[in-house]
């Protein structure tokens, strides 16, 4: 399970319901995207495709990209047949 989803988690299960903003860091030289699992974790948790996401580096670089960048085509609840 990666950090970002076990922060979503955490976050929800304290009573968060929509996510905002993401920031990751990891220790690899260049800034990294989240997984495609983590991606569509931060889509359902948000209501917009414009949740910014700023990845870090060590070094001190970031790259900001929004949501629908990373994850043009997402699922969502809205395409299922029976509504939950």
């Amino acid at each position: 399970m990666c950090a970002e989803r076990v922060a979503i988690f955490k976050a929800v299960s304290e009573g968060c319901r929509e996510i905002t903003k993401v920031y990751v860091l990891s220790d690899y030289s260049e800034p990294i995207p989240p997984c495609g699992a983590c991606l569509q974790v931060i889509s359902e948790f948000s209501r917009s495709c414009d949740v910014e996401i700023i990845m870090y580096s060590p070094k001190g670089s970031s790259i900001k990209r929004k949501l629908s960048e990373l994850l043009p085509l997402k699922f969502s609840k809205d395409m299922l047949r029976y509504k939950v």
